[in-house]
């Protein structure tokens, strides 16, 4: 599996902030990582980020995004080895614009709640290929995993994602969306 292509084309002087001598910087990679857990292909309208915020809270559960968002008001995105990112609010909105470039339109909520378990258990098999040695491929790590592999969402869990998700927008700059 290879690491999916962001498109930056459509973003706000992506060099000021994407690209780091000619490489992306930690947080774009941190960011197609973030759009693979949420099921998101763009980031360009508020409803677009709204769901990226709420998912995030909840995929990340485990790893106290919300949490952390409320005590540091700061955002943790995660590479594909694991390692943290940490960005403020203002550097993820950077990124409107965005595409990964994945074929597949923004599922929907209801379909990435479907599919959570199976984008938790993927990133989880490529976690491990890029931390070990492990010669196994995909398709054994995958089996291996699933039965160990599962997220529960409860409807607490997504008030308090929802919650977190107003209070982002409720602070942010009108002005982001309407360029």
């Amino acid at each position: 599996m290879k690491q999916p292509k962001l498109i930056l084309d459509h973003i706000n002087d992506p060099d000021s902030f994407a690209y780091h001598e000619n490489k992306l910087t930690k947080l774009s990679k941190a960011m197609a990582v973030a759009m693979l857990a949420t099921g998101m292909s763009r980031l360009s309208t508020k409803d677009d980020f709204m769901q990226f915020f709420i998912r995030m809270g909840l995929f990340y559960k485990e790893e106290g995004f919300i949490s952390n968002f409320f005590a540091r008001d700061e955002i943790t995105c995660f590479l594909f080895d694991g390692s943290k990112v940490k960005a403020s609010v203002d550097q993820i909105f950077n990124y409107k614009g965005i595409l990964l470039e994945s074929g597949f339109p923004n599922s929907t909520f209801e379909q990435w709640m479907r599919e959570v378990n199976s984008l938790y258990l993927i990133l989880k098999v490529m976690k491990i290929k890029r931390t070990t040695e492990s010669d196994l491929p995909y398709k054994d790590l995958i089996q291996y995993y699933a039965s160990e592999t599962c997220i529960t969402i409860s409807e607490t869990d997504i008030k308090n994602a929802q919650l977190m998700a107003d209070i982002i927008f409720n602070e942010a700059d009108e002005s982001i969306f309407s360029q």
